[in-house]
């Protein structure tokens, strides 16, 4: 049986699903406002980017609810980076393991910024890669 890996389930909205790595959510914000695709909200005595990812596929980008606080090294060593992503819902915690792994759907943002791809509940789930996100968006 292949080993499995914890990572954090998160529905973007517009029936998109991505996956983070279980050490890369920092926090969950419980509710947010963004009046664009883009923005930036408070969090621990700073501002940290936002961004909606829905707004890939075309929608305006306003979002009123949940957020998570995600964090990445741009190399070992380097300190912390924080940014936040927009959530159609709360996360949830999954195991993945190989037997899952799937293409990447065609649409062409998911090549810039997901590392791989699984499938789960009949969808696929690109693994994204948060340094890209908020270095390429």
């Amino acid at each position: 049986m292949a080993e499995s890996v914890r990572a954090w389930l998160l529905d973007v909205g517009l029936d998109h699903r991505i996956a983070i790595g279980a050490h890369e959510l920092v926090e969950v914000l419980p509710e947010i406002v963004l009046d664009s695709a883009r923005g930036t909200v408070p969090w621990r005595d700073r501002e940290v980017a936002v961004i909606n990812l829905a707004s890939l596929a075309g929608t305006e980008g306003k979002h009123q609810g949940p957020a998570v606080v995600a964090a990445w090294q741009t190399e070992p060593g380097a300190p912390l980076r924080h940014g936040a992503l927009c959530l159609l819902r709360l996360p949830s915690p999954i195991q993945v393991d190989d037997s899952m792994a799937c293409d990447l759907p065609d649409a062409p943002h998911w090549h810039d910024l997901a590392i791989s791809c699984f499938r789960f509940e009949n969808g696929p789930v690109p693994i994204v890669d948060i340094s890209r996100v908020f270095e390429k968006l």
